[in-house]
């Protein structure tokens, strides 16, 4: 049996809500499971709008060829030029979504404190067809992005800051260490730069050639197994770290995976050589996916000290 999938505007939730509760409206059985699934799919943002959130989701930020969006969460309350942050989703290099319900979680701690959050899909491998660099040419046009709307969300164009969890985190270092001067193909935001006021990571892969098998690698890089080593210093975040690395934030929970503390250390010990002002964390109690509240915590603490230095 082929699947049915349907799918319908974001401006027609609450319409499909209502429509769906009076089952006297349609007899239209295939229809009706179509609806239902949908608003189970987007029960996680109907409890954010309940809560006073205002969530623009699909949103093109990339050339209209693309499929790929970005989802904008704004807090209700008016406030003038407010910190922004940039969530890249984690699932390796083929996997993952911008809505998943970890991601939704952080979002709404993160709304709730005032702080907009802007969670965006990026290219994806698969068997056959390669990622690299697009990916990375996706994160760091999210940037541009925001930064050329910033006066539309009534974001601060100077204080946007960026999260990556597991691969996320990989994306998002990649995204900073490269800075405006490499990986700025194929932009359709003009003399706009990717330049970011700061850097937060959880359990990142810093450095995928030493953690993931060269046979699973070669179907991010679109090659052969033997020739993954090549891609070592364009792909590995840590080679492009400057002076010019914003502030960071690492994370990690004391159960991660030793390899992922490892290379958490090495990033660490690179930013110390550069002086760059950064903030090494091991949390007790936790693992790879740290909790939803703990994480903001830490997030929200640092966006603020970072606020605090930039006014002092």
């Amino acid at each position: 049996m082929k699947q049915l999938t349907v799918s319908f505007p974001d401006d027609l939730f609450y319409y499909l809500q209502q429509r769906v509760q009076d089952e006297q409206t349609t007899s239209d059985f295939l229809l009706q499971a179509a609806v239902r699934a949908f608003l189970t799919q987007n029960s996680a943002h109907t409890r954010l709008r309940n809560s006073g959130i205002h969530i623009y989701t699909d949103i093109p930020y990339l050339t209209p060829d693309r499929s790929e969006k970005c989802d904008v969460y704004l807090p209700v309350t008016p406030r003038a030029q407010r910190p922004s942050m940039i969530l890249f989703h984690g699932g390796s290099w083929s996997k993952g979504d911008k809505s998943s319900q970890q991601l939704i979680d952080l979002i709404a701690i993160l709304v709730q404190a005032g702080i907009a959050c802007i969670s965006v899909n990026y290219l994806l491998a698969s068997e056959g067809s390669a990622s690299w660099p697009q990916c990375l040419y996706d994160c760091k046009n999210s940037v541009r992005y925001v930064r050329s709307h910033a006066h539309i969300y009534n974001i601060d164009p100077n204080n946007i800051f960026l999260y990556g969890g597991s691969w996320g985190g990989y994306l998002a270092s990649l995204t900073c260490s490269t800075g405006d001067q490499l990986f700025d193909m194929d932009s359709p935001y003009v003399n706009i730069s990717s330049d970011i006021r700061g850097l937060i990571t959880s359990g990142a892969v810093f450095d995928p050639f030493s953690y993931i098998k060269p046979e699973k690698l070669s179907i991010l890089f679109g090659v052969k197994s033997n020739q993954v080593e090549d891609y070592y210093e364009e792909a590995t975040p840590i080679s492009h770290i400057t002076s010019n690395h914003p502030p960071m934030l690492i994370l990690n929970g004391e159960n991660e995976n030793s390899e992922i503390i490892r290379q958490s250390s090495m990033y660490r010990d690179r930013l110390k050589e550069e002086g760059i002002e950064h903030v090494y964390t091991q949390i007790e109690n936790e693992s790879h996916l740290i909790s939803r509240s703990t994480l903001a915590n830490y997030i929200i603490q640092f966006i603020e000290l970072i606020q605090e230095q930039t006014n002092n």
